[in-house]
């Protein structure tokens, strides 16, 4: 038999819980609101249905406590826990990815292959801070930079 004891709690979505951790923080930092998370990771179709929201209960709790369970913020309850269930987390029991976990491969490889990394110098960001804080545009002469931002692209597709 196994016993929890009932407290006053609330229940969200892990939607919601992005951005947030629980339990223990080093001295000195400010408490978590959420002491605990306990999670049913639903059946293996979750996964491909939602892409990553096992990932980010998981990622969630800070600690997983000692090899008892004591001290950990994450607890998990219903009989889809298995090991299986977390190594192949983004297969189907037929060993093939979930389509939904294909296509978020694909889209962060493309993100990665389109993503312009700069070194952008001290002088550099203090020069574009100083330019952000003091240039002031009005709509009409947003407009008129789009329009000819939009036909110098233009013009140097066409080899103008």
């Amino acid at each position: 038999m196994t016993l929890c004891p009932l407290r006053l709690s609330y229940g969200r979505t892990i939607h919601t819980f992005q951005g947030q951790s629980a339990r223990p923080v080093k001295e000195g930092q400010p408490k978590n609101i959420v002491k605990y998370i306990i999670v049913d990771p639903g059946g293996r179709n979750m996964e491909g249905l939602n892409p990553g929201l096992f990932y980010t209960a998981l990622s969630r709790a800070t600690t997983i406590g000692n090899e008892d369970g004591i001290g950990s913020a994450i607890y998990f309850f219903g009989p889809n826990l298995t090991e299986r269930r977390i190594f192949d987390i983004g297969l189907k029991t037929t060993g093939e990815e979930y389509e939904l976990v294909k296509r978020r491969f694909n889209w962060t490889q493309r993100l990665k292959k389109n993503t312009l990394r700069t070194d952008v110098t001290k002088k550099e960001k203090q020069r574009i801070k100083k330019f952000s804080e003091t240039t002031k545009i009005n709509e009409d002469e947003l407009y008129g930079i789009l329009l000819r931002n939009e036909w110098r692209d233009q013009s140097q597709k066409l080899n103008y």
